[in-house]
């Protein structure tokens, strides 16, 4: 949500801008390639966030299709410590002080090295399902396939046509993300809801007054709270007519 913030507030998600450099003092060192991979499926743009700690920062960088991260963390390397990475993803360290440096210059790097048709976000969905589908037993079986990371991403599934059931409301410290339930029977008389939580998608509450009938891409996952377990979908995106 912080994150979210920064990028509203400084405009970085303007057309003619080509990637994401963020710091924060506030942040963890071991969350913000999670957060950076969050940016990137939202604003389609290499994405490097920097946990600061005194005088020292580190972060963690990912990227898109066609930018190589680990080239262009090289091409600023006079602006930090020690880098690494593959073409996908990358970690830097860097001093505190050099930030906005490192900044301008990944900036530029990406000017020049990214199209206007590379930032076209584009969703990798694995499979097309229905609501009566997504049963504890079976979230839970794909919830095996874990440790999820850059390489072994969480599966990511469609359901077209589910009817909203409850109106979306913003959740979240600053609002920044939504909650709503969904409903669908499918061709076989079999009825289910199901609860959709999306983060940084605060604005789906507003644009969704008056919908009726969605489809949603996300990731099922289980939310235990209070001793209970209950299948859930992250979502990723959501399309209406």
């Amino acid at each position: 949500e912080e994150a979210l913030g920064m990028i509203d507030e400084s405009r970085l998600d303007e057309p003619d801008g080509r990637a994401l450099v963020l710091a924060s003092e506030n942040w963890h060192p071991g969350v913000v390639g999670i957060v950076a991979s969050r940016l990137v499926d939202r604003f389609a743009r290499p994405t490097v966030l920097i946990a600061l700690k005194g005088p020292q920062g580190q972060g963690s960088a990912r990227s898109i299709a066609g930018f190589h991260m680990r080239q262009a963390l090289a091409a600023c390397a006079e602006h930090l410590e020690g880098f690494g990475g593959h073409a996908m993803a990358g970690g830097l360290h860097l001093p505190a002080r050099n930030v906005a440096a490192f900044a301008r210059a990944f900036a530029r790097y990406a000017a020049e090295h990214i199209r206007p048709e590379d930032l076209r976000p584009a969703l990798r969905i694995d499979a097309e399902t229905t609501l009566a589908e997504l049963t504890y037993p079976v979230v839970e079986h794909l919830e095996r396939f874990a440790p999820f990371g850059q390489g072994n991403p969480r599966p990511r599934i469609a359901v077209r046509s589910c009817r909203i059931l409850s109106p979306p409301r913003r959740i979240g410290r600053s609002g920044a993300g939504v909650s709503f339930l969904v409903g669908q029977d499918d061709d076989s008389g079999r009825s289910a809801r199901l609860r959709c939580v999306g983060f940084g998608m605060g604005d789906l509450a507003e644009k969704l007054l008056g919908v009726h009938f969605v489809d949603i891409a996300g990731e099922p996952v289980l939310n235990r709270f209070n001793g209970r377990t209950s299948v859930e979908m992250h979502l990723r995106d959501v399309a209406w007519e």
